[in-house]
């Protein structure tokens, strides 16, 4: 067998790989992203409050304030509407429907059985 040339993993793709890949593994749990993005706009809400922006939403004529997710008015907003949130995002039912089927094909065991099938016909060239 030949050997393999250092030429190739120095490609100017594998470097780009290469860094989208170091920077993919840095990135911290998405439970930890989405609270911290939450937090942000929470603050961001306060901020942004705390110099009373206003702003025109399309199709109405009065002016709508920004008001702050930090006072006891936002934060009760925030635990009312959590389900309405939730329940009116469409691909959430996706999502959980895919995650059911796949936690429940893993627990049978029918991708063990299917990687397995898939690895025993593949040919051995």
């Amino acid at each position: 067998m030949a050997e393999h040339s250092k030429k190739g993993s120095d490609t100017f793709i594998s470097r780009i790989l290469n860094k989208v890949e170091w920077l993919g593994n840095r990135l911290p749990d998405p439970f930890m992203l989405f609270a911290s993005l939450a937090i942000l706009v929470i603050l961001f809400s306060w901020i942004i409050a705390s110099f009373d922006v206003t702003f025109l939403q399309p199709g109405e004529e009065k002016p709508v304030a920004i008001k702050s997710l930090v006072s006891a008015e936002g934060i009760q907003y925030m635990l009312i509407s959590m389900l309405e949130n939730f329940v009116g995002f469409k691909p959430l039912g996706i999502v959980l429907a895919i995650m059911l089927g796949i936690g429940l094909a893993d627990k049978v065991g029918l991708i063990e059985t299917f990687i397995k099938s898939t690895i025993l016909k593949a040919p051995k060239g």
